[in-house]
Formats: structure tokens, C-alpha cells, sequence
């Protein structure tokens, strides 16, 4: 998180919208930290989210 950055998301907005899509969050940038993060991703599931636009225009179309 960048703290001059101050329209940006928050480090708490930033951890729940990684849970939500199964990504790897890296609070410190180095080498190392970025590796792991690879290597966890590789091996993780992708997330199937359902399709938001999709879903919105059928509400609409309800009303």
C-alpha cells in the first residue's frame, strides 16, 4: 500500500478483496516475498465469481 496514495484502498479493503478472489496479497515488496506469493498462486484455485453485469441486467429487466 502506497501511504501517499490517498484515494487508494486501504490495506483492510486490499486483504478482503484478496480472500474474496483467492490472490496472493504482498505487503512488503522484495524478492523473496514475491517468489512465495508465485509459487502460492500456481498452486492455488481459481476463483469462479459470477458474472456481475450479467446479474444487474436481469434485475433491471425485472423491474
Amino acid at each position: 500500500m502506497n501511504p501517499e496514495c490517498t484515494r487508494g484502498a486501504r490495506a483492510e479493503d486490499a486483504k478482503c478483496l484478496a480472500r474474496k478472489v483467492n490472490a496472493m496479497l504482498v505487503s512488503e515488496i522484495n524478492m523473496e516475498d514475491l517468489l512465495d506469493a508465485i509459487r502460492k498462486a500456481r498452486r492455488g484455485k481459481i476463483s469462479e465469481l459470477p458474472d456481475g453485469a450479467e446479474n444487474l441486467t436481469n434485475m433491471i429487466i425485472k423491474l
